[in-house]
């Protein structure tokens, strides 16, 4: 048994108590991160589900584990399902939430998609640190994408931020 797996099964204990001591988001957005960062992405959304239907809210750090750990599997489709659910649900995403999806997209070589998140992210007035915007930027003009690199750019000097050489 992995750690995630002991920590599950005290999740179940303590559930089965009667609610004395229910677990609330923080358990089990633990739990979850703790599946994703062993691959096991679908025990993470399992216990996703299975915290909603015990009435817990997800928060921003149970949602961006999910969608990090589907990022690094390759299933952008579902990694911005994800994000497109938290947003419904009314949780905000953050600069790491938005990261994890640009990573992903750009991982594949789908500049097009990794364009269209980063302007989502910065039309909610979000920006990506530092390091990250310079190496989009930098992978941007390898792959032939000046325009959009040239945009990025501008938006990171407007927001008083530089890129290095």
């Amino acid at each position: 048994d992995s750690r995630s797996q002991r920590a599950l099964d005290l999740l179940r204990m303590m559930s089965k108590e009667g609610g004395v001591c229910a677990p609330n988001v923080v358990p089990y957005s633990t739990v979850i991160h703790g599946f994703c960062k062993e691959g096991k992405v679908s025990k993470a959304c399992d216990l996703f589900n299975k915290m909603g239907q015990q009435g817990v809210k997800p928060n921003v750090v149970t949602y961006t584990s999910i969608i990090d750990a589907l990022c690094k599997a390759r299933a952008m489709d579902k990694a911005e399902s994800f994000l497109r659910h938290m947003v419904d649900n009314d949780v905000r995403p953050n600069n790491v939430t938005y990261k994890c999806i640009i990573q992903g997209y750009s991982s594949l070589g789908l500049w097009n998609e990794a364009v269209k998140i980063f302007r989502e992210m910065t039309s909610r007035g979000l920006m990506l640190d530092d390091v990250t915007r310079n190496s989009f930027v930098a992978s941007l003009c390898n792959h032939g994408r000046s325009k959009e690199a040239a945009e990025i750019a501008h938006q990171m000097i407007e927001s008083e931020t530089t890129v290095s050489n």
